[in-house]
């Protein structure tokens, strides 16, 4: 039927066709052929086959294409049915968010100025004239008083209406509420307890019975109440290595405890405080069992950031009647003042294991701010968020972006290790622990004379030693320690294909992807690693996956989370699941866009080069 062909064909061409079909061996093939294609002829597909062959497309190729072809025609197709989907731009999304974002911000700030107008206008006008005996005149009267002035409790009794009136919060320990505030003369709408795991009991009730509803926020694995004199302790309990300090052995600890058997339990997950995931990714994963949602860093294994342990070779614990470690507190006062030289905007805190430790390392400190009186400034108490060295009763609730924290114990004169060492040996004492390693936003220092194997758990069952043991193996291996725990479920740890394809995109493209970075239970979809800095990451990515989907509110999915991530160095880019299906060539060009940007936006200057993991071991 195609004979009129052979007269507009080229001769070599003719012969060639002549030649294939005299090869009676593909016969057979041949007869498949026109099978085949006269059965897609019948279900509708000419058109197709004529494109395949006018391509001369062979093998897998064709049903790559026709695959390809179809789910396209059938995604369109039900896209239709949902025009929310169907009509979705990123461009029109981002503006939605955009919008929410800014409005959600605003009815916070328009809440504030609602309270505050609504306070202000209850306020009695001071200028009135009013009698003596009235709340306003019995202030005014005491105002004006340069002697013989009344008692607090007894001013607060004469005008209970006023003092509320005129500050609708009171901010007051709980002590203080017993002694300045009389029972029947206050009650309060709600009554919040801040640190409550420090809180006893019995402090609590005054300020309980005054309020119609009360709040109770800690942390139970925080330092509970210390007791200084509690007699339920013989002396023969408290040994030569033990601070003067112990806890109380009641049933509960705290009110805290106490009331998490009595009343509704809320918990509050998310860390803000760490600009550096592994500082609090050992508290995560040993005390509050990976619950915590914490936020990485886009910069990693870089001196001064996260964790690091810094190794005392000589130093000595004096087990006498000193119980300190003279060297030890040498090398954290030179590593104070070295702080001041390359961070003096950072703030600064060191922590202690004992009250001798402090009172060594504050001595060493003293010697050297007089050998060199310029550093003063860094000592100012006004300044805010001062220096402070402090050991571990009464740290808790401090913060500062460095800690330094000297252990202190170690081995003695003649080489013996005692594992004693004090309030953390003993039940509890994990507790201690975590307060100390808790404190920091962006490094902390561990200074130690001891290393791992030198904590015999063979000879103590104490918890708190083995945590300190794990922690300071944690300290010198970075993140490496926990990291070998949290493997993703899969090759790359991505959710759905996708999520593949866009990593894939990106590899093929030459640059280095990490999957789901992070610690805990939220993890970051894709991050494009600096081509140049090692462990330095230029751009987050972040597909609408089951990980965008996973926030409960808006809030939270939309606003919150990049907040907090934008606000710890990263710079954010999504990826809509559903622009990227419609057409992944322009989708595909604006992310290496955005890659290309970040990466020359990127400013080096805000990371060092030298690996923190690592031994410190300097000379004196």
């Amino acid at each position: 039927e195609n004979k009129s062909e052979i007269y507009s064909m080229n001769i070599d061409d003719v012969y060639e066709k002549i030649k294939n079909c005299m090869n009676l061996e593909l016969l057979e093939d041949w007869l498949d052929y026109t099978i085949t294609r006269k059965k897609c002829v019948e279900y509708g597909l000419t058109d197709f086959i004529e494109k395949v062959e006018k391509l001369n497309l062979h093998g897998n190729d064709i049903s790559n294409t026709f695959q390809k072809r179809f789910y396209k025609l059938w995604l369109d197709e039900t896209l239709l049915k949902y025009p929310a989907v169907y009509s979705f731009r990123s461009r029109t999304q981002q503006f939605i968010i955009d919008d929410f974002n800014d409005l959600d911000k605003l009815q916070l700030e328009i809440a504030r100025l609602r309270i505050r107008e609504k306070l202000i206008a209850n306020l009695p006008d001071m200028d009135v004239t009013t009698s003596s005996l009235d709340e306003v005149g019995i202030l005014k009267r005491e105002l004006s008083k340069q002697r013989r002035i009344m008692p607090l409790r007894q001013l607060f009794k004469l005008m209970p209406n006023l003092l509320t009136t005129l500050k609708p919060c009171l901010m007051m320990s709980p002590l203080s509420v017993s002694l300045y505030l009389q029972e029947d003369g206050f009650l309060f709408d709600t009554v919040i307890f801040d640190e409550a795991s420090q809180i006893c009991t019995e402090n609590a009730i005054g300020a309980i019975i005054r309020g119609k509803q009360v709040i109770i926020a800690g942390d139970r694995y925080q330092l509970p109440p210390t007791n200084f004199f509690n007699t339920a302790y013989s002396d023969n309990v408290l040994d030569a290595e033990d601070e003067d300090t112990c806890e109380d052995i009641d049933e509960y600890d705290s009110i805290l405890d106490e009331a998490a058997n009595a009343i509704p339990e809320r918990t509050l997950k998310w860390h803000y405080r760490s600009r550096y995931e592994n500082l609090i990714a050992f508290s995560n994963e040993k005390i509050y069992k990976n619950e915590l949602t914490t936020f990485p860093s886009n910069i990693r294994n870089f001196k001064d950031c996260g964790v690091e342990y810094i190794y005392v070779e000589d130093g000595i614990y004096n087990r006498g009647t000193q119980k300190n470690n003279v060297n030890e507190a040498r090398r954290v006062a030179r590593l104070v003042f070295e702080h001041f030289n390359q961070y003096p905007d950072r703030s600064l805190g060191v922590v202690t294991f004992s009250a001798a430790q402090q009172q060594a390392i504050e001595n060493s400190i003293r010697h050297r701010r007089l050998l060199d009186p310029s550093y003063e400034k860094f000592f100012a108490e006004d300044r805010d968020n001062d220096f402070f060295v402090k050991n571990l009763e009464n740290v808790q609730g401090d913060e500062r972006d460095t800690i330094i924290f000297s252990i202190g114990y170690g081995k003695d004169s003649n080489g013996v290790m005692y594992m004693n060492f004090g309030p953390l040996s003993r039940k509890g004492g994990y507790r201690r622990l975590n307060v100390a390693i808790t404190r920091a936003k962006f490094n902390l220092k561990l200074v130690g004379s001891i290393l791992p194997e030198d904590i015999n758990m063979e000879k103590t069952n104490s918890e708190g030693l083995r945590m300190l043991r794990n922690y300071i193996e944690f300290a010198m291996n970075d993140s490496i320690f926990l990291q070998n725990k949290l493997t993703p479920d899969n090759e790359y740890g991505l959710d759905s294909p996708f999520e593949q394809a866009v990593y894939e995109f990106l590899t093929k493209n030459g640059y280095l992807v990490k999957t789901k970075v992070g610690c805990s239970g939220y993890r970051i979809d894709m991050a494009v690693e600096h081509p140049v800095l090692s462990g330095a990451f230029v751009l987050c990515i972040e597909c609408d996956g089951p990980i965008y989907h996973s926030a409960r509110t808006a809030r939270e999915r939309d606003r919150l989370r990049q907040s907090v991530l934008e606000d710890m160095g990263w710079t954010i880019y999504r990826v809509w699941s559903t622009d990227w299906v419609k057409d992944t060539k322009i989708e595909g060009y604006r992310l290496l866009q955005a890659v290309e940007k970040a990466i020359s936006d990127f400013k080096t200057d805000v990371v060092k080069a030298t690996p923190q993991n690592q031994l410190i071991n300097p000379e004196y």
